[in-house]
Order: structure tokens, then C-alpha cells, then sequence
């Protein structure tokens, strides 16, 4: 999952309900966590965004957990 193709179904109308929309901002997510080294820039992005928005001192280990519930 990327961005691209979330912009895709947003575009063609395909997410059915927020849930599915969110699921798939969170599987991009934790693919950042796992594809990418700590020092890479895409995983320091992730890594503010997520921070920012739950507004928590969390891990990349403990958001993961947060967004697999």
C-alpha cells in the first residue's frame, strides 16, 4: 500500500466506510516502519507524523501496536 493508490481510491470512490480509509493510512504506516531503516528520511516523516498526530512520546514499535487494534 502507498499513498499513490490511497489517492486512487480516494479519487474512484472505492473506500465503503472511514475504517477501510484509515486501515490503509496505518497499513502505509507500518510498512515505513519495516521497509526503512531507522535513518532513513521516509521513516523519520512517519515517525513525526504519527508522533504529532496521537500527540504521545511513542516508539515506532509501540504506535505499530496502537494502529494494528
Amino acid at each position: 500500500m502507498d499513498l499513490g493508490t490511497i489517492k486512487y481510491k480516494l479519487n474512484t470512490v472505492q473506500y465503503k466506510t472511514a475504517e477501510e480509509f484509515v486501515g490503509d493510512l496505518r497499513l502505509v504506516f507500518n510498512n515505513c516502519y519495516t521497509y526503512n531503516s531507522e535513518a532513513a528520511e521516509e521513516y523519520k516523516y512517519v515517525l513525526n507524523i504519527g508522533l504529532r498526530n496521537l500527540k504521545l512520546g511513542l516508539s515506532p514499535s509501540q504506535i505499530i501496536k496502537l494502529t494494528n487494534v
